[in-house]
């Protein structure tokens, strides 16, 4: 069992380090967010696109990264789909060496459903043969096989195996669970659709929403993520993401403007890809 490595007294009176950050402002080595997004938002080419900046060390959002090792879980996006997404991202970055994704990243598709009832012992064995520094699960219902989305027991088992994959990783690989959102009408407030505990018993939760309006003639739209649950580090202040074509026809990729959303005033980052 893990042990704490130093006396609580002695962590106290240490000084607070630096974050130890896998995306700076945003994801945190060592926990498990769950990124909840409406559908069709584009959740799931967010998180290819962070796995490929990842992999290759491209900017996230604007924000910096190191090239590292990336295992992403695809149960939802059929082969064309995953196949185009890929190659909009890659090529919205700037088409960086190829030779990385095969280097760094692990993409298992539809395996965890090929492989239960032992899709999490499928799952530890993978993870523990790769050592990512990120995992990728897309999406939590189909990955780990729920059954009843909103039984709070059946999803707390999933995350005990998860928080156990992830421990058994290494005590800083970063957990990103996608999970589907949905819009109470009645009251305007969005939820995780399903039982509660996906929220309570993990690090963060950022929602993927789509911001009002009707879609661009372009075909894409606005949105912005926004956290609503941040323990000691996370992301605190809402991002808009505001996504355009770059190259035209066969060859053409996505690009993002990233704007923090400060009272109102939106403060720009850097372009980056997304779809």
């Amino acid at each position: 069992m893990p042990q704490l490595d130093r006396t609580l007294s002695e962590i106290v009176t240490t000084p607070s380090p630096p974050p130890d950050w896998l995306v700076p402002g945003l994801l945190h080595r060592g926990t498990m967010i769950v990124l909840a997004g409406e559908a069709g938002i584009g959740k799931s080419t967010l998180s290819y696109m962070l796995t490929v900046a990842k992999a290759t060390g491209q900017p996230f959002l604007g924000r910096p990264l190191t090239p590292g090792r990336v295992l992403y879980f695809d149960e939802e996006n059929s082969q064309p789909h995953f196949e185009e997404y890929l190659r909009w991202v890659w090529r919205g970055l700037g088409r960086p060496d190829p030779s990385l994704l095969d280097e760094h990243i692990k993409m298992e598709r539809f395996s965890l459903t090929a492989t239960a009832p032992r899709h999490f012992e499928y799952m530890a064995e993978t993870a523990k043969e790769w050592q990512p520094e990120l995992i990728v699960l897309d999406t939590a219902t189909p990955a780990c096989r729920i059954r009843d989305e909103n039984d709070n027991g059946e999803a707390s088992f999933a995350i005990s195996q998860l928080r156990r994959i992830q421990l058994a990783t290494g005590p800083l690989t970063t957990f990103l669970i996608l999970k589907h959102a949905k819009l109470d009408h009645e009251d305007g407030r969005r939820r995780v659709r399903g039982a509660k505990i996906w929220i309570g018993a993990t690090d963060a939760t950022i929602f993927h929403l789509a911001v009002a309006g009707r879609p661009r003639k372009d075909g894409l739209r606005i949105s912005r993520l926004e956290p609503e649950k941040v323990r000691a580090f996370g992301l605190r202040t809402p991002l808009r993401l505001i996504p355009s074509w770059v190259g035209e026809g066969p060859q053409k990729g996505l690009m993002l403007a990233a704007e923090l959303e400060i009272e109102g005033a939106g403060i720009k980052a850097p372009k980056v890809s997304i779809s």
